[in-house]
């Protein structure tokens, strides 16, 4: 099962779209995702709360830190 079959069969259309979006946009912003761990992960998102609003980080943080989870 892809990413985004698990997400549509999980997750209300809606919030699985949002989180559809947020992670591609990870993975377009970072080489090497498929081995990233949650530590990697946290200090990307450290490094998208030093350079960016909080609002502007609404979601990013928090889609992709609960699809990691699932998947590790």
């Amino acid at each position: 099962m892809n990413l985004q079959t698990y997400l549509r069969n999980h997750l209300q259309e809606s919030t699985a779209k949002s989180y559809y979006y947020h992670i591609n946009k990870f993975k377009l912003l970072n080489r090497n995702t498929e081995h990233y761990n949650y530590q990697k992960v946290m200090e990307y998102i450290e490094d998208l709360r030093k350079n960016f609003h909080s609002k502007y980080l609404k979601n990013d943080p928090f889609c992709i830190k609960k699809i990691l989870r699932l998947f590790n």
